[in-house]
């Protein structure tokens, strides 16, 4: 009887005790795609505790979730947009760096993720912005941090989990849906309104003019001397979804790449034999706009308003 009363006594000590011994991460590398920890459904450490490896095109690096943000959100985002902009950045960037390591991990010399927009999203070294920002460093590098830890540990869920929480520069009117652009649905990934415009947003319009001998030389396949533009087909929030140049049936993005184009919200026009491309807005539209989030802080909105309005259905948690 007392060995029993010992042994459930010791069970219960350990129980109660032991989880303080255990280490907070793993003593060993992670694993690329893990952070240092295997996370609950909702995360609910701070940033300083999520520490995750990043290639910088040169090294891996490991370091903070809240340092990998300074510089993600620093290299994302101009440092001179409202403070309310850049919360909605710091969380749009957590959530998207947690989702990227849940479901799309980069396998960048093994690391969770790297410093290119490309793959992963931005990310610019203290060094880096030190010579980027000269004088006005301790300024910028101040409020960014003050951005990254007003949202300390906030990102956003659907269904329980990260969401891909797309951003862009700039749209004209409205987002575009993730289905318009990557053929996939999202119900959070949907056409919403923007505020920004060619008053607010400095090079919101970009006019280039492309002769038939420049869109040959761009367009593979093409016919120089067929028609010059025909078939233009929108999408729900009016960007360009497909048109046939010179003979060659091209998707808006496929258009936008071979041509080099800022944004798929594109108007076409023909000028002395020559086509003409108007494009309003920069990015492929999904998300939340940048300049648009910046508008609509200085209208008054905070973070959160701004999160909802451009993830709807979203919920933004944080640390419990």
């Amino acid at each position: 009887m007392k060995k029993r009363i010992l042994a459930a006594f010791f069970t219960a000590l350990i129980s109660t005790v032991l989880p303080f011994f255990v280490p907070s991460r793993s003593p060993s590398p992670p694993e690329p795609g893990k952070l240092w920890y295997e996370p609950p459904k909702r995360i609910s450490a701070a940033d300083s505790e999520v520490r995750l490896t990043l290639f910088d095109g040169d090294n891996v690096t490991e370091l903070t979730m809240e340092d990998y943000l300074f510089g993600a959100v620093s290299a994302e985002m101009p440092a001179s947009f409202d403070l309310e902009a850049l919360k909605a950045q710091a969380v749009a960037l957590r959530t998207y760096a947690l989702y990227k390591l849940r479901v799309s991990p980069s396998d960048k010399h093994s690391a969770d993720l790297c410093a290119s927009s490309s793959c992963c999203a931005a990310w610019k070294s203290d060094d880096y912005l030190k010579e980027k920002w000269g004088a006005d460093y301790p300024y910028y590098s101040a409020v960014i941090r003050s951005a990254v830890r007003a949202t300390d540990g906030e990102y956003l869920i659907y269904g329980g989990e990260p969401v891909l929480a797309a951003f862009h520069a700039s749209s004209n009117g409205a987002t575009e849906s993730s289905e318009a652009v990557w053929g996939r649905a999202l119900p959070y990934l949907v056409s919403v309104p923007t505020p920004e415009n060619a008053e607010t947003v400095r090079s919101f319009e970009d006019r280039r003019v492309y002769s038939r001998g420049e869109l040959s030389e761009l367009i593979p396949g093409c016919d120089p001397d067929a028609e010059l533009y025909s078939g233009e087909k929108l999408t729900d929030s009016g960007r360009l979804a497909s048109v046939k140049i010179l003979g060659v049936e091209l998707t808006g993005r496929e258009l936008r790449t071979l041509l080099g184009l800022g944004s798929t919200s594109a108007q076409l026009s023909e000028e002395n034999g020559d086509l003409v491309v108007l494009t309003r807005g920069r990015g492929h539209g999904v998300g939340m706009s940048q300049f648009g989030a910046d508008a609509m802080a200085k209208s008054g909105m905070d973070y959160r308003e701004i999160l909802a309005a451009y993830y709807p259905g979203t919920e933004l948690v944080g640390q419990e």
